[in-house]
């Protein structure tokens, strides 16, 4: 279930986020996508490794959000999936804790 504030929607992925749960969810990205918030960050919190398709799956939120003028960051990513997320080029923020993404937001650092 998506934590929201007024400009940002934390989206929790399960350890176990698969094909299936992607497929799941990108059937609901759509409508994520349409509501008023700009920033969307994804709780990495339970994922341990990325495989290769989430992975490209990753890269294809961020350009979906990109298209439509929003942005993406990630929360509680172990230290190994900012590696790939960073070896890959995909440069968004991560952040530990929840207080210092609002804090981000208000400078302007997402």
């Amino acid at each position: 279930m998506p934590t929201q504030n007024k400009n940002y929607l934390v989206v929790p992925l399960p350890d176990n986020f698969d094909e299936n749960s992607f497929a799941k969810f990108s059937s609901e990205l759509d409508e994520l996508l349409a509501s008023e918030h700009i920033y969307f960050v994804f709780d990495l919190g339970e994922i341990d490794i990325l495989s290769s398709k989430l992975v490209c799956h990753f890269e294809n939120i961020y350009n979906r959000l990109v298209a439509v003028e929003k942005k993406m960051a990630f929360l509680n990513a172990k230290k190994e999936v900012c590696e790939i997320l960073e070896f890959i080029g995909l440069s968004v923020a991560v952040f530990d804790e929840e207080k210092k993404i609002e804090e981000a937001i208000e400078r302007d650092e997402i």
